[in-house]
């Protein structure tokens, strides 16, 4: 668990702004491997989502339970705020696997 855990639960958006930029991690993962993301997205925090996403935020990272922040809510504005954010997400993904795999994209 991480203080931009912390922000997010406690929907302390001037904080997650500032600890973003003072170079929190924005994919660090508590013991459940769960992001900053996840606890946005499942708590309905929209503006902690967007700084999030805005920051780089992956919202294909899975927790241990194998869900995505997508999987994780009903909220149709979450929902399209995310989708916008997967085609770059994908191409990450894709150059980061690239890259361990030593592959040609």
């Amino acid at each position: 668990w991480t203080p931009l855990h912390e922000a997010v639960l406690g929907g302390w958006n001037d904080v997650v702004e500032v600890l973003l930029q003072a170079g929190a991690v924005v994919n660090c993962t508590g013991d459940n491997g769960v992001t900053p993301l996840h606890d946005a997205i499942a708590n309905g925090c929209r503006q902690a989502a967007q700084l999030l996403l805005n920051s780089g935020a992956d919202p294909l990272l899975k927790n241990k339970e194998g869900k995505t922040a997508l999987d994780m809510t009903a909220d149709d504005t979450l929902i399209n705020m995310m989708e916008a954010y997967l085609p770059r997400a994908k191409r990450k993904s894709l150059s980061a696997q690239s890259w361990s795999n030593h592959t040609n994209t």
